[in-house]
């Protein structure tokens, strides 16, 4: 049974990484973020600055008050996660064409 408090969180993110015999399983360091996830590519929001991304934490806690591009977060219990795949679809989608 899956208590609350950091046993939950612990137990939310081993499904999110898989079983453990799986190569894709292990998390990846990027600077000191742990980068979760055997099928998405997720990023804790309050990581966002050390993987370099071109916005503010507080930038990314705003869009998630405001229900703004939902797509791009993943919500575990108290965990807020951004799908970097789906981020980066969304940033391609905003980049100016130059015809």
């Amino acid at each position: 049974m899956i208590r609350r408090g950091s046993d939950a969180t612990a137990a939310l993110l081993k499904i999110i990484e898989g079983s453990e015999g799986s190569p894709n399983s292990k998390p990846t360091e990027k600077g000191t973020a742990k980068r979760f996830g055997a099928r998405r590519n997720l990023i804790r929001v309050k990581d966002v600055e050390v993987e370099g991304l071109p916005f503010k934490v507080a930038t990314f806690y705003k869009w998630i008050f405001v229900k703004r591009h939902k797509e791009i977060f993943v919500r575990m219990g108290r965990n807020v996660f951004i799908d970097v795949d789906k981020f980066n679809d969304l940033m391609e989608k905003g980049r100016l064409s130059n015809e």
